[in-house]
């Protein structure tokens, strides 16, 4: 998962790996994960897109794709 997925930009792994994540209930792993990976994360707000602290969390394919979803708005 870790060399496939694609996690929120947010995200600490080296935090996340020192956590107790997995003592929890099955329940709340569930949550967890799945704000972990949240698909959501792959658009930007166009007013932030080009924000520093987002480019930098962002790459450069996610960048390209935010410019040309925005692009064929009319934005």
């Amino acid at each position: 998962m870790l060399a496939t997925a694609d996690f929120d930009f947010r995200l600490d792994l080296q935090t996340l790996q020192t956590t107790d994540l997995w003592k929890q209930s099955l329940d709340n792993q569930k949550r967890i994960l799945i704000k972990i990976i949240d698909k959501n994360q792959l658009y930007y707000n166009y007013s932030e897109i080009d924000d520093e602290n987002v480019r930098d969390l962002i790459s450069d394919t996610d960048y390209e794709f935010n410019q040309s979803f925005y692009a064929n708005r009319g934005e």
